[in-house]
């Protein structure tokens, strides 16, 4: 990102990573949409012409002024081809074929498989070989003609009927996944209605609405950045992600303090990028359309990662193929409850004055092993940091909260020093680049309840073996009797921890880690949730310890009393 562009830089937060990759247009937002799907079992056409044949159709749609890819695709146009005789003619000095056929197409509302819109023209193609009249006649397909207009506009005032009589439900919907901070999909679903609905207008303050309150989640994530690098003393990367705040965001006016804060420390290029920056701020009219733009690329990055590129599919396959355009809600529902990780072991300090430790990294390898070999963890979602540093730890939550999506699990393990003030009442994690003089580099609990919050899981377990690791609770609630259904613990967002111990010291060779591990590999129920896992600890550890473990709710992280459940390879 040029420096010059600082100013549209909190909307490409989103989006400057998913552009190149565009399947779908921005400017195809606002019109009515149709998947154009090409049956890849038409009797007597080979690849290349159904591809041809699929050209014809988007020209035909695009022509007419609809798009051929949108945001969310309700609404189909697909051919039949029918080669309903071929003739040898003698044509001078070669024979040539002769082919007629009837091409039909027919506009479909996907779900429910009711026509909106049909047409059907019988065209001819001729040529030295049946393949080549064949081809000849889809070249021969009119896009301009009258009838395919007035075929579209029939269906056009269908689609436009369609999301008359159903606003009311999108509306509804969308402000149900905001609330459940699916934004992306709301966006995605508000982007689908066409310009003409009557209801349109609505739909855009909704979508405001649904991106203000986007903003506000990744707040919390952009402030800490911007606090990590003015630690390091990296103004000019501090400037460029107070940049990343949109002015409306809840944490605007944190962000301008950290301006000003670093008024003295920029160049005088950087100054100038920063009052240029603070000057877009007072232009109304320039952000309402950044605004508008960025919930547009949000919308067709959710589209494009829930539908295939259209393709026509290899016909030598077995089995009969149906379209060329297909969505990947297999796909979806498989990757609906994904499991991540974030382990950390910290045992070699930089500062002398910091006791090594002998146990946290093997510890937390036994816990990668056995949540890869008996749950549903996979390695590629395991992030594994030895000795991490400060910024290798905020980097890794940064990383997690562009990963993790609303229906994700998250598992977060710190094994390593901890300290609590007494005196500021204010917990610590102690990273390897830790001085003990100094507590730049002390990753205080107060950061890790923001990583986590700004993390938009659906559940988040935070387990640490740490001195001092109690003081994150909101409460302390040593373990919960209740044994409600598992399907209900797994709707309803959770921020947990467990720990080895509350404001005490805890031992290098833990007791805590033993039987955690012991519960895990035991454990032969198919789910798990943290509760019952904790509760087996506990009981192990009043038997055999004298440190005190603690399970309770991550104070202002977001929890709304659900439960972090684990899930049994079969």
């Amino acid at each position: 990102m040029k420096k010059s562009m600082k100013m549209l830089a909190f909307y490409l937060l989103w989006c400057c990573s998913v552009l190149n990759g565009f399947s779908q247009s921005v400017n195809d937002i606002g019109k009515i949409s149709l998947n154009v799907a090409v049956p890849t079992d038409i009797q007597g056409l080979e690849l290349s012409q159904l591809q041809r044949l699929q050209n014809k159709i988007e020209q035909i749609v695009t022509t007419n002024g609809l798009a051929t890819a949108g945001v969310n695709g309700k609404f189909s146009i697909s051919p039949t081809f029918i080669i309903l005789e071929s003739n040898i003619v003698e044509g001078g000095m070669a024979k040539i074929t002769v082919s007629k056929v009837e091409f039909s197409l027919v506009v479909k509302q996907i779900d429910s498989g009711v026509s909106f819109s049909t047409i059907t023209r019988q065209i001819s193609g001729s040529g030295k070989s049946a393949s080549l009249a064949v081809t000849n006649a889809i070249s021969k397909i009119s896009t301009s003609d009258p009838q395919y207009k007035s075929f579209i506009e029939t269906a056009k005032g269908k689609i436009i009927k369609y999301y008359e009589s159903n606003c009311s439900t999108i509306l509804t919907k969308s402000e149900g996944l905001m609330l459940t901070q699916d934004y992306a999909q709301s966006l995605a679903l508000l982007m689908s209605v066409p310009a003409e609905v009557n209801c349109y207008a609505s739909v855009q303050e909704r979508s405001m609405l649904v991106y203000q309150a986007l903003q506000n989640q990744k707040c919390a994530r952009q402030i800490q950045l911007a606090k990590t690098q003015m630690a390091s003393k990296k103004y000019s990367d501090v400037l460029d992600i107070i940049a990343q705040i949109d002015p409306s965001a809840s944490c605007f006016a944190e962000a301008q303090g950290i301006l000003n804060t670093i008024e003295n420390k920029l160049t005088e290029v950087e100054k100038n990028e920063k009052a240029a920056l603070v000057a877009s701020y007072k232009d109304p009219a320039s952000l309402d359309q950044i605004r508008q733009t960025a919930i547009k690329t949000i919308a067709v990055s959710y589209a494009n990662e829930t539908v295939k590129d259209k393709t026509p599919v290899d016909v030598s396959r077995d089995g009969p193929a149906t379209t060329t355009t297909s969505t990947t809600s297999d796909k979806a529902s498989s990757n609906k409850h994904r499991y991540f990780a974030l382990l950390m072991g910290v045992e070699t300090y930089a500062d002398p004055e910091i006791t090594s430790l002998n146990e946290p990294i093997k510890d937390a390898e036994l816990l990668r092993k056995v949540l890869v070999d008996n749950y549903t963890f996979e390695n590629e979602n395991i992030t594994f940091l030895k000795n991490p540093t400060f910024e290798e730890i905020s980097v890794a939550f940064e990383m997690l909260s562009e990963k993790v999506e609303p229906g994700d699990f998250l598992l977060v393990f710190y094994a390593g020093h901890g300290y609590f003030d007494e005196k500021t009442n204010i917990g610590y994690w102690l990273p390897s680049d830790a001085q003990k003089k100094n507590k730049a580099k002390w990753f205080r609990n107060s950061s890790l309840v923001e990583n986590i919050r700004a993390i938009n899981s659906r559940h988040t377990l935070l387990i640490a073996d740490a001195c001092f690791s109690g003081g994150i609770f909101k409460t302390r609630a040593p373990f919960n009797n209740a044994s409600p259904d598992i399907a209900d613990m797994m709707k309803r967002p959770s921020r947990k921890a467990m720990t080895s111990g509350s404001l005490t010291t805890v031992p290098d060779k833990s007791v805590f880690m033993k039987y955690l591990l012991k519960s895990l590999t035991e454990n032969q129920n198919q789910y798990l949730p943290s509760e019952d896992l904790f509760d087996e600890i506990r009981i192990s550890m009043k038997n055999n310890s004298d440190t005190k473990p603690l399970y309770g709710e991550i104070q202002n992280s977001g929890d709304e009393g659900g439960i972090f459940v684990l899930i049994r390879r079969n």
